[in-house]
């Protein structure tokens, strides 16, 4: 007997939109990357080969670095990417192994949780105050929000990874190999 539609369904819509913001968020991390690459070799190009390096660069590859961490976060986060010391696993029990990964995500998803929160006050300082970079002039506030908007994702996407198992939803993107016995 095949699996009735609906929990079908639910798998494959889970399956479906864990793809498209797993590749949202790493193209939007890999758009930030390239231009920060190619904002740092013109500035180098600039100021060691033509003597005119590009004013402001130091503030933008700021702004572009927190960006480049921020959107990164949700795809690391669902492919289950983060860096992991594994020296016990293959002697402990999956159960235990479950188990503990399940604590993991939701002690950093508490930890993601109060970062958020800092995260708004923050970011409501800075449209309060009307901080902007020294240089450039450019509003610090849209960073901050983003930052606190891709911390509060995180939080949301690690503790549906921590659930995962309760929910019936099985393990896409876990990251724990075998090793070649």
């Amino acid at each position: 007997m095949s699996k009735p539609p609906l929990t079908a369904d639910k798998g494959q819509l889970d399956n479906r939109l864990t793809v498209f913001l797993n590749r949202s968020f790493g193209a939007l991390a890999a758009v930030v990357l390239v231009v920060l690459v190619i904002l740092t070799c013109s500035d180098v190009f600039g100021r060691y080969v033509l003597n005119a390096p590009i004013p402001g660069t130091s503030e933008m590859v700021e702004q572009l670095m927190g960006l480049l961490i921020f959107l990164a976060l949700p795809a690391v986060t669902l492919r289950r990417s983060h860096i992991t010391i594994d020296l016990l696993d293959s002697i402990t029990p999956r159960a235990a192994i479950r188990l503990r990964d399940t604590v993991i995500h939701l002690i950093c998803a508490a930890f993601l949780g109060a970062a958020a929160y800092r995260l708004w006050g923050v970011a409501a300082t800075k449209v309060a105050y009307g901080d902007i970079t020294q240089f450039l002039h450019i509003p610090l506030y849209p960073i901050a929000y983003l930052m606190l908007a891709m911390t509060s994702i995180t939080c949301v996407l690690l503790v549906l990874v921590a659930l995962r198992p309760s929910l019936g939803m099985g393990q896409p993107g876990h990251n724990h190999t075998k090793s070649a016995e």
